[in-house]
């Protein structure tokens, strides 16, 4: 039987990883694109400052827009592949360093571009807004597009 939810996982990491080597070799025209990766803060090979992690013990958003350095994207296996990149909190430059495998969602609100990479099933979701078929919206209730749970569609 195949194993949907990760083929589709893994298709959709390599296309934030491929978003990812264009952004480290041209930058990014803040008019046009800015990026939103939520990753899961525990995950292992994850590097984030302690003060960051005290403070996002789970899972944070890191926002890829003007004000970021040295974007480096690994090659190789998914499995262990990870990308770097130089960013601000409260002032201080530090270095966040993410698993491709840690990434839960993917966004870019000026084009209504969205990834998710919850492939929890229904059954198990309390959010009423990633289930199948709902959209979602932005904080000035714009819609961002439709999610799709791919789960929804398997055979029980």
């Amino acid at each position: 039987m195949f194993e949907y939810d990760k083929i589709m996982k893994l298709s959709v990491l390599e296309a934030i990883r491929e978003i990812l080597r264009i952004t480290a070799a041209g930058g990014l025209s803040p008019e046009e694109n800015q990026f939103y990766i939520s990753f899961a803060t525990d995950f292992p090979g994850v590097v984030i400052p302690n003060f960051l992690k005290e403070k996002y013990p789970k899972e944070m958003t890191i926002v890829l827009q003007n004000a970021f350095y040295n974007l480096t994207v690994e090659e190789g296996s998914l499995e262990t592949a990870k990308f770097s990149v130089d960013l601000k909190f409260s002032g201080i430059t530090s270095t966040v360093t993410v698993p491709f495998k840690a990434i839960k969602s993917f966004k870019d609100p000026l084009t209504y571009f969205f990834m998710s990479l919850d492939f929890t099933p229904p059954s198990e979701k309390t959010d009423a807004t990633t289930q199948s078929g709902s959209d979602a919206k932005t904080s000035d209730g714009k819609a961002e597009g439709v999610v799709i749970d791919f789960n929804s569609f398997k055979k029980k």
